[in-house]
């Protein structure tokens, strides 16, 4: 700083101003220069894509109803698809509507998730959560139906997604010899 050492206050801020405006141009001229890569890959060598967002992870919505709660009560099952070899289930969202007399309970192997419907007489249930099944595990939103008379339309709704397991590949088989 001996250069500036003559030099007022005032001249130091606007020197040091000029400096930072300079650098800071510099830096955008070089972020204006972008150049466009262009690939031209035929169909015999595809240009590989990979999956940033989530290595193969992939969405999973799927709804189960039972039109009149009569024929199940006082336990009516909401069953959903069996998790797929290889993937693990991780249910993030869980919607289902019931009677005012019902309430409901996630399950998958052998936890239990218990589901609160929103308010005090409340026929629904609107939940964040986060439960995994495991492959070949079923899915179940089991619902305890305390008014056998009711006909009510039990619906249910998972939101989530599947993940590949790590590690787990489909079985190889040895040649015959």
């Amino acid at each position: 700083m001996k250069i500036l050492s003559g030099c007022t206050q005032k001249t130091r801020v606007v020197l040091s101003a000029i400096a930072f405006s300079t650098l800071s141009l510099a830096g955008e001229s070089a972020l204006a220069q972008a150049t466009e890569a262009v690939i031209t890959n035929g169909v015999t060598n595809p240009v590989q894509i990979r999956d940033t967002a989530g290595i193969g992870v992939n969405p999973y919505q799927n709804q189960a109803s039972i039109s009149d709660s009569s024929t199940c009560a006082p336990q009516c099952r909401l069953t959903f698809p069996a998790v797929p070899a290889n993937q693990r289930l991780v249910v993030t969202y869980v919607s289902a509507q019931l009677d005012a007399t019902s309430s409901a309970v996630l399950e998958g192997g052998a936890e239990t998730l218990f589901l609160i419907k929103t308010g005090t007489t409340g026929t629904n249930i609107s939940l964040p959560v986060t439960f995994y099944y495991e492959p070949g595990d079923t899915p179940v939103i089991r619902v305890f139906q305390q008014n056998s008379t009711a006909r009510t339309s039990l619906i249910g709704l998972l939101v989530g997604h599947l993940v590949p397991i790590q590690g787990t590949q489909p079985a190889q088989t040895e040649p015959a010899q």
